[in-house]
């Protein structure tokens, strides 16, 4: 009986470990898409980056040390 049970951990630690790589596969595979995506859309519709001139902070500054 121990044998039985050790060999059926053994199983369910390698079923496990694949089924753990297959989604760490898929994960990635869907990062590389998102990312890549994104990067063409930042090289076709890049947007103005807008900065402000003469801009002055309004209200106080309460400094604490």
């Amino acid at each position: 009986m121990p044998f039985f049970m050790l060999g059926l951990m053994v199983v369910l630690f390698v079923l496990g470990f694949l089924v753990f790589s297959y989604i760490l596969i898929f994960a990635a595979v869907v990062g590389l898409i998102v990312f890549i995506v994104a990067t063409i859309r930042d090289k076709l519709f890049r947007r103005k980056k807008t900065t402000l001139t003469n801009h002055k902070p309004q209200g106080r500054i309460i400094d604490q040390d």
